[in-house]
């Protein structure tokens, strides 16, 4: 489906002048990390260093969340089947324990995660929790905390959602961000617009022409079931044809009142990456098998930074992958980076 080209570029288009150099991937604002200061070590440029009483410099690293999620059907008063998970590495350690906070959506302070026997670097949990009543949906964060055998931790937060009871689907969601708040008011944004407009050229251009699909009405309330895991991978047709880097997209936390969670990461080369986490606001429309994902992402490559609007449209199909179509405009970037709008086409194909 993919055409031979040699280019390789990522979903959220970024110009980061010095990215090559980052070592790692990114922190974004959900990871943050610590020491065992009783062990007198303090945290610097991402290592955790200490001294003895002779001055001689013992120099310790700690563990490090790459990613972690927190997924399954979150409804107010419902019993669900909910899974934690996270990949925790630790170069010149062991990793001791992972646990989770998830008493806002009914669960333990601290529950703890279990090491896999087959990939030991992956952690999890899953179990039935009801999470308690609330006005409406609420979003919460949970957060994951790993501790090598040397006191030194590292914590990755995740955010949640949990919808409303079942009689409370099909209500009107919004992402609660003024000017995108609504799938119509992002659309008509004059630079998401534009986005869109050169999509459609090009996909016009295409042999077989692939339709965007934009689910924006309030009546398109019955999407599909997306939650899960995905390899990613795609054609970029805007501003140039280049195959996107494979990478992994996960859609979580999709309520009955059509709101969903989005992270994806790529590896651009090395070890940099390009992460992406819906932060701030999302919604879901649809009927049948079709879809459309609005989503406001914080987009961080190295030092370089990004909130960009991300809507994908497209279809279930009979595997459970889903093809469809991506447009991605950046509405505000970090100094030291820029962003150029870009779309095309996407496949994602279930882990």
């Amino acid at each position: 489906m993919l055409r031979n080209v040699s280019y390789l570029f990522v979903i959220l288009f970024l110009l980061c002048p010095g990215c090559d150099s980052v070592s790692q991937p990114p922190n974004t604002n959900n990871h943050h990390n610590t020491g065992n200061q009783d062990h007198g070590v303090s945290v610097v440029s991402g290592d955790i260093s200490g001294t003895n009483s002779e001055d001689n410099t013992i120099t310790s690293t700690r563990p490090t969340i790459h990613y972690a999620s927190v997924d399954g059907t979150l409804v107010e008063g419902e019993d669900h089947l909910v899974s934690a998970s996270c990949r925790v590495t630790d170069s010149d350690g062991t990793v001791q324990s992972v646990t989770v906070d998830l008493s806002p959506i009914g669960g333990s302070r601290s529950q703890a995660l279990s090491r896999n026997s087959a990939s030991p670097e992956v952690w999890g949990w899953s179990g039935f929790l009801i999470p308690p009543s609330y006005d409406g949906w609420r979003s919460f964060t949970m957060t994951f905390v790993a501790s090598d055998e040397e006191g030194n931790t590292d914590h990755y937060d995740v955010p949640v959602r949990v919808g409303a009871p079942s009689q409370g689907a099909g209500r009107n969601s919004t992402t609660g961000v003024t000017g995108l708040n609504t799938p119509s008011e992002i659309i008509n944004h004059p630079d998401v617009a534009e986005t869109i407009r050169q999509l459609e050229q090009a996909t016009a251009s295409l042999g077989t022409p692939i339709e965007p699909l934009l689910f924006t009405s309030s009546g398109a309330l019955d999407p599909p079931h997306i939650e899960g895991r995905y390899n990613l991978e795609g054609l970029q047709l805007v501003p140039f044809e280049a195959k996107l880097l494979p990478g992994t997209w996960r859609w979580s936390n999709q309520t009955s009142d059509n709101h969903i969670d989005t992270y994806y990461q790529e590896l651009l080369g090395g070890s940099v990456f390009q992460e992406g986490v819906s932060n701030v606001g999302e919604i879901i429309r649809g009927n049948g098998s079709g879809f459309t994902v609005y989503s406001i992402i914080e987009a961080t490559q190295g030092d370089c930074s990004a909130t960009g609007v991300i809507i994908v449209g497209g279809t279930v199909q009979d595997d459970g992958s889903i093809l469809g179509t991506y447009a991605s405009t950046v509405v505000e970037s970090s100094p030291q980076c820029s962003g150029i709008n870009s779309a095309g086409l996407l496949i994602l194909e279930r882990e």
